[in-house]
């Protein structure tokens, strides 16, 4: 079998084949140009993201990697996200996938990445390396949760949809997104196209907040608006307020999430909301352990005391680390 770099002229293979296989997984129709249009791009750049099989002059199977170039407390990494598996129902069983997997794991050494992220079941893909890794609090805050804490923030906020041309409330969008602890990069070429396609991900809208008329933060939430993927302000208050009113506005329940080292508002809602949960965001594969632990241990010390003291370890396939925690963090 050859695998092959997919090219501009295999796009609408590609985005058909996509569609295919995940409506018949997914038991819903799916329109992957409106579900990740960050990566539905007419042009050898991001075609070339793919490796595909073909057979009977057809493209029957396909692999995406996507570079993802991540801030972790001040250190840039090449984070990748190994993704978009699929194969033909006439053609499973062959051992695409297997062989597009290992492709994709070369192209990771090629890349010189850090870590990868996989979706997708964990036995399926923990044999090439990915394990579920850290923690994601999730919430869920009803009107009764919002009415009796959160009545007073929430009053005088008003929200508008952000539009792709709305170029000066993007780059606000984007400062606030990248001044995270941990922010992937987004790009601000073609005119915050970049930024905007990312906000928009799986059919997310993206909405900017303001407070008597004061800019406090944006979120992207679902059609429903009842699913909230992204939620930046400048402080927890702001937080407070835009959460607050986003769930007057829809009327309904609405989840959220935070990272473990959003302590102050880990903190806050874990006092207001009606359910907290703590998952896996994803699988991850570390392929360079010193820099991504390096990386995640200053993140760590940013924000919760160190025991002083050294750690050493072994990892299996790559060898020892040993860890260093001094009165300087």
């Amino acid at each position: 079998m050859e695998i092959v770099r997919l090219k501009k002229e295999n796009y609408d293979e590609l985005i058909g084949l996509l569609n295919l296989v995940f409506t018949q997984k997914n038991g819903k129709e799916m329109d992957f140009e409106k579900e990740l249009p960050k990566m539905c791009v007419r042009d050898d750049d991001h075609m070339g993201r793919h490796f595909g099989i073909f057979e009977d002059e057809k493209l029957v199977a396909v692999i995406g990697v996507y570079s993802l170039p991540v801030n972790i407390a001040g250190e840039r990494l090449l984070f990748s996200t190994v993704g978009n598996i699929a194969t033909h129902p006439e053609y499973q069983g062959r051992g695409y996938m297997n062989a597009l997997i290992e492709r994709a794991m070369q192209e990771l050494d090629d890349m010189g990445a850090d870590a990868s992220r996989l979706g997708g079941l964990r036995q399926r893909y923990n044999r090439f390396g990915y394990e579920t890794c850290g923690r994601t609090y999730g919430f869920s805050m009803s009107p009764y949760n919002v009415e009796r804490k959160l009545s007073l923030e929430a009053s005088g906020v008003e929200f508008s949809r952000i539009k792709k041309d709305d170029i000066e409330i993007l780059k606000i969008a984007k400062a606030l997104q990248s001044s995270n602890a941990l922010a992937v990069e987004r790009s601000e070429k073609n005119a915050y196209a970049d930024v905007y396609a990312s906000m928009t991900a799986w059919r997310n809208i993206p909405w900017l907040a303001k407070k008597d008329g004061r800019i406090i933060g944006y979120l992207c939430a679902s059609e429903n608006g009842c699913s909230v993927a992204e939620n930046y302000t400048y402080d927890t208050e702001g937080m407070k307020a835009m959460l607050g009113a986003w769930q007057k506005r829809i009327g309904g329940t609405i989840s959220f999430r935070f990272q473990p080292y959003e302590i102050e508002n880990v903190r806050v809602f874990s006092s207001i909301c009606e359910g907290v949960s703590i998952t896996s965001p994803c699988h991850f594969k570390i392929l360079d352990w010193d820099r991504v632990i390096g990386a995640f241990m200053r993140l760590k010390a940013s924000y919760a005391a160190m025991p002083k003291g050294t750690l050493s370890i072994h990892i299996i396939g790559y060898g020892g680390v040993r860890l260093f925690v001094n009165e300087h963090g």
